[in-house]
C-alpha cells in the first residue's frame, strides 16, 4: 500500500527545536532542564564523549518536577567487538561504555514518548572513536510526571574530559 502525499490535505509535520551545543569537559553531571510539557520525541546527540579513568559506563537519567529518577529503568546495551559484551541498567539508561579512558563516543539515542502515559522508551547507537567498535543501547522508564529534564552522567563518577551533548526534540 502506498501513501500519496501529493494530494494535498492537512498535512503537518512537528516543530523541531534543537538546543545549545553543551561542552562537558570537567563536569560531573550535565543537566538538561525546562524540556517543555509538550515534547514526544527527543534526539540525544553526542559527539567526542570522553571521561576521566577507565571502563566506565556513560548514562542518562530522566525526571520530572519532583526531581531526577534513580530506579526502575530497563536498560541495556550490546558492545559490539570481538567478544561481544552486555550490560543491564536499573539506575539509569546507558549512552554506551568503553574500556578505557581514551575512547570517546559519538552518537544518537532516541526518546520516544508513549502517548497517554509517562513511559519513554529509548533506541540509539555510539560509536567508539578510533576503536572502530560500536554500542547499541535502549530501554524504558516511566515517570510519575511529566518529563522536564535529563541528566547526563558517568557511572565511575569521575568528570567528564570532553565532548559536546545536545538535545533536538519534536513537540
Amino acid at each position: 500500500m502506498a501513501i500519496d502525499f501529493s494530494s494535498g490535505g492537512s498535512q503537518s509535520r512537528p516543530s523541531i527545536t534543537r538546543t545549545s551545543y553543551v561542552s562537558v569537559s570537567g563536569s560531573a553531571n550535565i543537566d538538561f532542564t525546562n524540556i517543555p510539557s509538550d515534547v514526544n520525541k527527543i534526539n540525544i546527540w553526542f559527539h567526542n564523549l570522553g571521561y576521566t579513568g577507565a571502563g566506565a559506563i556513560l548514562k542518562f537519567r530522566l525526571g520530572d518536577s519532583g526531581g531526577i529518577d534513580t530506579s526502575d529503568y530497563n536498560s541495556a546495551a550490546v558492545y559490539v567487538h570481538a567478544s561481544n559484551s552486555i550490560n543491564s541498567q536499573t539506575d539509569a539508561m546507558t549512552l554506551g561504555w568503553s574500556s578505557t579512558d581514551t575512547e570517546h563516543l559519538s552518537g544518537c539515542i532516541t526518546l520516544e514518548h508513549r502517548p497517554t502515559s509517562n513511559v519513554w522508551i529509548a533506541a540509539g547507537t555510539s560509536v567508539h572513536q578510533g576503536r572502530g567498535f560500536v554500542s547499541i543501547t535502549g530501554g524504558i522508564h516511566e515517570l510519575t510526571g511529566t518529563l522536564d529534564r535529563i541528566r547526563f552522567f558517568n557511572q565511575g563518577g569521575t568528570n567528564f574530559d570532553g565532548g559536546e551533548i545536545w538535545l533536538t526534540y519534536e513537540e
